[in-house]
């Protein structure tokens, strides 16, 4: 039979466990890109799912993923030392849908919500070598998203 105290402290062991559970940090990649990864490092992974449409301005490129379930294509901008300053992937009509909360907990988001426009922004700190950035959600399904974007912040 569990005493007062022992039941006390498994019931802060559960609360710890699902709160836990629930305090999901947003992902740090989009289809293995990361905000600040060289443009090298950027083209080798992209180069295995898929194929450059364009390049804008020497600093913006559009990719079209061939061998990516959740994503149809990703654009990507470049600071000055061709770094990922932004990553936009959209998502493939038809792929595998992807949840809003399989990004980030929707509780600690920012939402911007209406009828048939939802829309979900995190600010991620920095953290070693990785700056502070910006992960937007936006879909007009209420579970599933549009588009993923990462962004450098200012």
């Amino acid at each position: 039979m569990m005493n007062r105290s022992s039941k006390f402290c498994v019931l802060l062991l559960l609360f710890g466990v699902f709160a836990g559970a629930q305090a999901k940090e947003p992902r740090r990649d989009v289809v293995g890109i990361r905000i600040n990864m060289s443009r090298e490092d950027t083209h080798r992974r992209l180069q295995k799912i898929g194929r450059m449409e364009r390049e804008e301005r020497g600093r913006q490129e559009v990719w079209t993923l061939e061998k990516e379930p959740h994503f149809a294509s990703v654009l990507i901008g470049y600071d000055k030392e061709f770094k990922v300053r932004y990553i936009t992937a959209i998502a493939r009509e038809g792929g595998t849908r992807t949840l809003y909360t399989d990004v980030a907990n929707l509780k600690s988001a920012y939402a911007e919500n209406a009828p048939g426009h939802f829309k979900y922004t995190w600010e991620v700190k920095a953290r070693g070598k990785s700056p502070a950035y910006f992960v937007i959600l936006m879909g007009r399904d209420p579970q599933y998203l549009t588009s993923l974007s990462m962004k450098k912040k200012p």
